[in-house]
C-alpha cells in the first residue's frame, strides 16, 4: 500500500508541538502515525495562520517547529470563485485557510485532512469530502483498523440496570457539568432499576444509553404516543468516539424501538452538540421545542404498519433514512443479490458470524473465535463493501440482499443473510483512490485493500450502504432457486433480482424489527 498522507490543520499541529501537556488522543495519534509510517504534512495556509498569531513569543516558538513536518508549498490551487462554489463563502483569512486546506485535499495531493474544526467538517460535508476529513479520534480509529492486528476483545452492547453502573465512572463528569442535579437524578434511576445499554471495552465503561418508556402525558412531546421511548442519556467517552460505538448504540435504539412497536423516540440535546444533532436529523429526528437548561427536544416518529407514501421530491434514499431501519421498495427501487465471501461477511456483520452448532450445545449461538478478539466495530449502520463486480447500475436507495458464499466456517453458509440500502457507489482504479473512497467507514486491513490491486482495466467497486437488518432465519439457496431469484447455481457476482422473484422472497423475509 502506498504511504498514506495526512494533512494537519493548524490546531492539530499546535497540539502536537505545544509545550503544555499534550491531550491523550493527540499523543496516541502521533505515536501511531510514526509507528505505521503515516506521513504528516502541513499546508502553507497553516503557516500563514500561525503568522497571524498576535502573541510574538508564541508565534516565534511555533514557527521554529515547522521544520519537523514536510510543508506543501506553491500548490496550484483552483481559483477563488471555484473554491467558494465548492466549499462555501470565504469571509476572512481564517476561512481562506480552511478552504485552501480542503482544496489541497480535493486535488488529491493528500489522502485525508485531520481537523477538530467543525466548520471545516461542515464545508467538507457540503463538498462530498466527509469521508476524508477526520477528527483526531477518527484518524486513530482508521490507523488501528488499517494497520494493527485485531487482538482486542469486542464487547457487544450489554443490557444493564442503572444500579449496576458506578456513579464514580469518569463518563459522568461532563454530564455533571451540564446538569447540576445529575447525581440526584441518577440516584433515582438506580432506585427504579432503570434499563440501560452499555458498551464495555477491556473492563471500562465506554458508552451508555439510559432509556425509559413513557406515556404521551409523561413525555409531553409534540408527536403523540401512546408508546414512547425516551433516551434519557446517550453518551460515549471521547477516547472511543472514533471507533463507531456511538453509531452502534444508535442502531440498537432504532432496532429496539421498531421491534417493540414504539410510536416515537425522543431525547434532549444541547445546541452545542453540533456533531450529534445533524446525525439525528439525517435519521428523521426534528427539534420540536426547548426545555430546561436550553435543551432541544428531538423527536422521531416510528413507522408502524404500511409506510406512508413517499413524496415525489424526496429520493428513495432520503426517505429510507427517515423510516430506518425500514426502507422503501417500490417499483422504482431495484433489488440486487450481492455474494460476499466469509472473511468479508465476518468483518461487516460480526453480530451474525455464527459458527455451526456444537453437538453438546444444540441451539446455542457461538460467534466465530476470530471475531471475539476483534475490536473493530463492524456492526454499525453505515458501511462500505468492496468487490470486483463490474455493474454500474446500482443507484442510491436500491436494496441489497447479501448472500454468504459457501463456507464450512459459518452456519449461514449459502444463504441470504442481510438487507442493505445503497447510499452511493464508486469505482477505484488505484490503491490510493481505494483508500480514499473507503475512508472513515473502512473495516478492512491494508493487506485486504492491497490484495484488490485496482487498475484502469480492473477497477474495484466501492458500495457505501446502510445496514437495514439481518434475516432471521436466513433464506437458503434452495429457496432462492425455487423463487427464481437465482437460476441453477449460487450467485457468483452481483445480480439484479426480477420483481416477481423479489415478491416471492418477501414472503420468506423476517427481520428483528418486524
Amino acid at each position: 500500500m502506498a504511504e498514506p498522507k495526512f494533512l494537519l490543520d493548524t490546531n492539530i499541529f499546535i497540539a502536537l508541538e505545544d509545550p503544555k501537556v499534550v491531550p491523550p488522543q493527540v499523543a496516541v495519534f502521533a505515536q501511531k502515525s510514526s509507528l505505521h509510517g503515516v506521513a504528516l504534512y502541513l499546508d502553507e495556509a497553516c503557516v500563514a495562520d500561525i503568522r497571524r498569531d498576535p502573541n510574538l513569543e508564541r508565534r516565534t516558538a511555533t514557527l521554529s517547529k515547522l521544520a519537523k513536518f514536510p510543508l506543501l508549498e506553491s500548490v496550484a490551487h483552483r481559483g477563488l470563485d471555484l473554491q467558494q462554489q465548492r466549499f462555501g463563502a470565504i469571509k476572512n483569512e481564517h476561512d481562506r485557510c480552511d478552504v485552501q486546506m480542503l482544496d489541497t485535499l480535493d486535488l488529491g495531493i493528500v489522502d485525508f485532512l485531520i481537523s477538530e474544526d467543525l466548520g471545516i467538517h461542515r464545508r467538507a460535508d457540503m463538498a462530498g469530502l466527509r469521508s476524508r476529513v477526520f477528527t483526531v479520534q477518527d484518524a486513530i480509529g482508521w490507523i488501528q483498523r488499517t494497520f494493527e492486528p485485531k487482538d482486542f476483545q469486542l464487547r457487544y452492547i450489554l443490557a444493564r440496570k442503572a444500579h449496576q453502573i458506578s456513579i464514580e465512572d469518569p463518563l459522568f463528569l461532563s454530564l455533571r457539568e451540564d446538569y447540576p442535579e445529575f447525581d440526584q437524578w441518577f440516584a433515582k434511576c438506580r432506585r427504579q432499576h432503570r434499563d440501560c445499554w452499555t458498551v464495555e471495552i477491556a473492563g471500562q465503561l465506554a458508552g451508555l444509553v439510559i432509556r425509559k418508556e413513557e406515556s404521551h402525558a409523561e413525555a409531553r412531546t409534540v408527536h403523540p404516543g401512546p408508546r414512547i421511548l425516551k433516551i434519557c442519556t446517550l453518551k460515549m467517552k471521547t477516547e472511543f468516539q472514533g471507533e463507531k460505538f456511538g453509531e452502534q448504540l444508535l442502531k440498537k435504539i432504532f432496532w429496539f424501538a421498531q421491534g417493540n412497536a414504539y410510536n416515537l423516540i425522543y431525547l434532549t440535546v444541547f445546541p452545542k452538540q453540533e456533531v450529534l444533532i445533524p446525525l439525528l436529523q439525517k435519521f428523521g429526528f426534528s427539534a420540536t421545542h426547548t426545555q430546561n437548561y436550553g435543551e432541544l427536544v428531538m423527536e422521531r416518529p416510528i413507522a408502524l404498519g404500511p409506510l406512508p407514501p413517499r413524496s415525489p421530491e424526496r429520493s428513495a434514499l432520503a426517505a429510507d433514512f427517515i423510516v430506518y431501519p425500514r426502507f422503501y421498495e417500490g417499483t422504482d427501487v431495484a433489488k440486487y443479490i450481492v455474494p460476499i465471501r466469509a472473511e468479508f461477511h465476518i468483518i461487516l456483520f460480526p453480530e451474525i458470524a455464527e459458527a455451526h452448532d456444537l453437538p453438546m450445545f444444540p441451539n446455542e449461538r457461538f460467534l466465530v473465535a476470530g471475531q471475539l478478539r476483534d475490536r473493530t466495530p463492524g456492526n454499525t449502520i453505515r458501511k462500505v463493501y468492496i468487490c470486483r463486480a463490474a455493474t454500474r447500475s446500482l443507484k442510491p436507495g436500491d436494496v441489497l440482499l447479501f448472500y454468504l458464499s459457501k463456507t464450512p466456517e459459518l452456519s449461514r453458509s449459502q444463504c441470504l443473510t442481510t438487507l442493505g440500502i445503497v447510499e452511493q457507489t464508486h469505482f477505484a482504479t488505484t490503491a490510493r483512490e481505494l483508500i480514499q473512497l473507503v475512508g472513515r467507514r473502512s473495516v478492512y486491513s491494508h493487506e485486504s485493500l492491497d490484495a484488490m490491486i485496482p487498475s484502469q482495466d480492473s477497477p474495484v467497486l466501492v458500495i457505501e450502504f446502510l445496514l437495514s437488518g439481518h434475516l432471521d432465519p436466513p433464506i437458503s439457496l434452495s429457496t432462492l432457486l425455487k423463487a427464481r431469484a437465482l437460476t441453477n447455481r449460487p450467485a457468483q457476482s452481483i445480480k439484479r433480482v426480477d420483481p416477481n422473484a423479489y415478491e416471492a422472497l418477501k414472503l420468506q423475509m423476517r427481520v428483528g424489527f418486524q
